[in-house]
């Protein structure tokens, strides 16, 4: 039978990896299709204004109307940024509380929707969340997503990433794959330090690599 350390190992070696793929399945859908929306939009446009060196009214309305249309889909793309964002962060948060709950062992928690209070649980079990791979960018992260949720703008904290205060959200579309690796190199940081605590030796993980290695 095996020992509680040995079960925390076992529970943490198998949830070590991130895995972002049905944000990334969501975020790659949405934007396919606002990338054709685009091309077919301004196709119109195109069309209309290769008619005629001259535009009738008709003809300017309907120009008029389709460049409407461009905003529309420039602010379908954003808001589907935001939704990648928050659904990042939010996936990253129940993670990070499973990881917490498992290496707890079933320890009462507390307010761990607070990030405060996580940095905290961490830090009062010696592991300084400010050491670890990708701590900046889930900050940033969680910046962004308060910022999505409550004002939309950048706020002061957010300066310090490169942001200009009071503006709104730029693009965020290559600002997706920067943070969703920083999530998965934090959590793999917090799960090592946690095998590290109930496996000194390391004992168990070579156990678990030999038998991952007998299986190949």
């Amino acid at each position: 039978m095996p020992t509680q350390s040995e079960e925390v190992v076992f529970a943490l070696w198998r949830i070590r990896d991130w895995d972002d793929s049905l944000i990334r399945e969501f975020r790659g859908t949405l934007l396919s299709s606002v990338a054709r929306s685009r091309r077919s939009t301004q196709r119109q446009i195109e069309s209309l204004y290769a008619s005629r060196a001259r535009l009738r009214l008709k003809e300017m309305m309907d120009v008029g109307w389709l460049e409407g249309e461009l905003d529309r889909i420039g602010a379908l793309e954003r808001l589907g940024d935001h939704m990648a964002i928050s659904a990042l962060f939010a996936d990253f948060e129940i993670q990070l509380k499973r990881v917490l709950g498992i290496a707890s062992v079933g320890e009462v928690q507390g307010e761990l929707f607070r990030w405060r209070e996580v940095e905290r649980f961490l830090r009062d079990r010696n592991i300084d969340p400010r050491m670890l791979s990708g701590y900046a960018g889930v900050t940033e992260l969680r910046l962004l997503n308060n910022a999505i949720k409550h004002s939309g703008g950048v706020g002061r904290e957010l300066t310090r990433f490169g942001y200009q205060l009071h503006t709104p959200i730029p693009d965020l579309c290559s600002t997706f794959d920067r943070l969703s690796a920083a999530c998965g190199e934090f959590l793999a940081d917090v799960c090592k330090a946690f095998i590290r605590s109930h496996d000194p030796s390391g004992r168990i993980v070579r156990g678990l690599i030999d038998r991952a290695a007998a299986m190949i």
